[in-house]
Formats: structure tokens, C-alpha cells, sequence
């Protein structure tokens, strides 16, 4: 169905058995930064990830201007780091405490430039965490309080700020948020059993929840 839709798509399988056993646990999302890594390895060229549930809603230019600016795209959300990344996964990647008080990274829209060197070891090392499951999923770690694969990216992007001079975007995105970006809509998940001729309806409820929000926040 991809394939006939965009006929410039290439669609590239994921193989799970070249990895560790615990990348196959999809819901942990250690196959993310892998499949990024191989990507910028194989092509060399700038990697712009939108997860499954991404609506975008204008020309893809400002995402990748962003990216060939400052090597990366990173989207702020509006928790801090220690609500969502397990305290075992802080002390094993040596998080400092001013990094934990910091706003997330959104983990569902984050973009590469793969011809820059501090990039590509962003990602490689992003990688080489996600591999790691004593850092990646820690005992007693859960939806509630981890967010695997962004937890990780989030302390990366922030050590690679303080130590390599990376350069972090301020825009939002569009949870809890009066101002975000509004190129993307982020967290349009649609549960496998509505039809696919109801994506105007799921279009619609989702943009006026989110309107609804907005309007919420600015009263508050």
C-alpha cells in the first residue's frame, strides 16, 4: 500500500535475529536507534524520524533547514528528564543533577544530519545504549516512569550540548504546549481495529482535542 501511494518509497525490512535478543521486544523501542544508525551508516545523508503516529501538516523545508543548521532536530516536551527516564538509567549514563532537572526530548520526531562527525557519534552512541539492556530497561522500569529509547536520546543530546557544543532547538511540541511547532502532530495513535475510512474522523478528533488543549492552557 506504501509502495503505491509513494512510488519513490523504499521499504527495507528489520532484522531482528542480527541483534540482541531484547531489540525484538518492540515496545522498548531498541530497534529505533539502531535502524537510525544503519541508515546514516548505509547512506550517509540526513535522517529525519517521524514516529507511526505523526501527522505532517506542511512541507518538510523548516525540519530539514533545522537540521543542516545545527546537526540536529530535537523537540522539546514539558517534563523534566527525571520524570521520565528510570533513576538506574541516570546513574549508569553519569546524568548530572542540573541535566535531570531539564525538559525532555521527544523521542517521535528527532532528525540527523549524517555528514556531521559529533552527529554520527550521537547517534552511534544512542545505539550502543539502546544494546545495553541494564541501560535501557532497568528493573522496575514501566510506561509510568521510562520512556526507553527517548530517556536515552534525552541525556545524550544534553551531554553532547555541554561537552561537544550541539545545538538544541527550543520548539515545542504539540503536548501540554501553548506554542508548538505546527508542521507536526505528534501522538495520533489510532487503535488497529478503526478503518482506515475513518481517518478523517480520527483526523478531526484529534485536532480538536488538541485545539481544545491549547485553549485550556492559555486560560490556566
Amino acid at each position: 500500500m506504501l509502495s503505491r501511494r509513494f512510488p519513490l518509497a523504499r521499504l527495507q525490512r528489520f532484522d531482528f535475529r542480527a541483534y540482541p535478543a531484547h531489540v525484538a521486544r518492540v515496545d522498548t523501542c531498541a530497534w529505533k536507534p539502531v535502524a537510525i544508525d544503519e541508515t546514516i551508516r548505509r547512506r550517509g545523508e540526513s535522517v529525519l524520524w517521524l514516529d507511526a503516529a505523526t501527522i505532517i501538516h506542511s512541507p518538510l523545508e523548516e525540519a530539514f533547514a533545522a537540521i543542516a543548521r545545527d546537526g540536529v532536530l530535537t523537540l522539546v516536551g514539558q517534563s523534566p528528564v527525571v520524570r521520565w527516564c528510570h533513576p538506574r538509567t541516570l546513574d549508569l549514563m553519569n546524568v548530572p543533577e542540573e541535566d535531570r532537572q531539564k525538559s525532555c526530548r521527544i523521542g517521535g520526531v528527532v532528525g540527523f544530519d549524517g555528514d556531521n562527525a559529533i552527529v554520527r557519534s550521537l547517534v552511534a552512541s544512542w545505539r550502543d545504549a539502546a544494546l545495553n539492556p541494564g541501560i535501557l530497561d532497568p528493573p522496575g522500569a514501566h510506561r509510568g516512569n521510562h520512556r526507553w529509547d527517548q530517556a536515552l536520546l534525552t541525556n545524550l543530546l544534553y551531554a553532547f550540548e555541554r561537552e561537544h557544543g550541539l545545538v538544541l532547538q527550543d520548539d515545542e511540541v504539540d503536548i501540554s504546549s501553548i506554542h508548538p511547532v505546527r508542521w507536526v502532530s505528534t501522538r495520533n495513535v489510532v487503535p488497529t481495529w478503526i478503518p482506515l475510512t475513518a481517518d478523517p474522523l480520527v483526523r478531526a478528533f484529534y485536532a480538536t482535542y488538541k485545539h481544545v488543549d491549547r485553549m485550556l492552557l492559555r486560560v490556566r
